[in-house]
């Protein structure tokens, strides 16, 4: 997570793909990066999440641990 959003602070004036296979982690991550980087809110930015799949296992736990990390406020679904 910290490694990405380094890479993206450091790209932040240029358009950026976050890529992956299928779409499921990019999402996850990038949707950290908004809510708690960026300061957006969590609901809107986790529709994009929400467009390709449910997180379940390991990626959930990464966005539940995150986000109390960083003391977001959102349950993802």
């Amino acid at each position: 997570v910290q490694a990405l959003f380094a890479a993206l602070d450091r790209l932040k004036d240029r358009r950026t793909l976050v890529h992956c296979e299928i779409n499921m982690r990019a999402s996850v991550m990038v949707f950290l990066y908004r809510s708690i980087r960026l300061g957006e809110s969590p609901a809107g930015a986790y529709e994009a999440v929400a467009r390709v799949w449910s997180p379940r296992g390991v990626w959930r736990r990464l966005l539940v641990e995150q986000l109390a990390k960083h003391k977001v406020a959102f349950e993802p679904y």
